[in-house]
């Protein structure tokens, strides 16, 4: 399982990373890009999930669109699900905006979790569908086989 992150925040960015890792051990290879640009440019496979900043500044041309960006990865592969992140939570508290990175990377971390489980009956049922194909493509062979016989008998 691969899980690219996408934030052009390297501090917030390399923690997510971290804690990601930590959490879900050696079961997913992490990649981490600064912008939408170094992202599609160096992604080579199709990543499993891709976690964007909602709020995600490219290199060039400063705030970036996140759903063309999404579409773009889709496109790579439909099946990849994308996560968006949004590290600013109103705080009523403080009367300002607050970072709270811990309950972001516990919501974020559970969000992949449902991601990876989501994937893994998705590939359970395209494995069962190509199952039933070959099935029924040997089946019909049989029968052309058996009418041909039958045909020249």
């Amino acid at each position: 399982m691969e899980i690219v992150l996408v934030d052009s925040n390297p501090i917030f960015l390399e923690s997510l990373e971290f804690g990601l890792q930590h959490v879900l051990k050696a079961s997913v290879k992490i990649r981490s890009f600064h912008s939408s640009d170094s992202c599609l440019h160096n992604i080579f496979s199709k990543p499993d999930i891709v976690i964007v900043d909602d709020a995600l500044k490219n290199d060039k041309f400063g705030v970036v669109n996140v759903i063309g960006f999404s579409e773009q990865i889709k496109k790579m592969n439909s099946n990849t699900e994308i996560i968006f992140i949004s590290k600013v939570i109103e705080s009523k508290q403080l009367g300002s905006d607050l970072l709270t990175t811990d309950g972001i990377l516990s919501e974020l971390i559970e969000s992949v979790k449902i991601a990876m489980h989501l994937l893994k009956r998705k590939r359970k049922v395209r494995i069962r569908k190509n199952m039933l194909m070959i099935s029924i493509v040997l089946g019909l062979s049989l029968l052309a086989v058996f009418v041909i016989c039958q045909f020249f008998k």
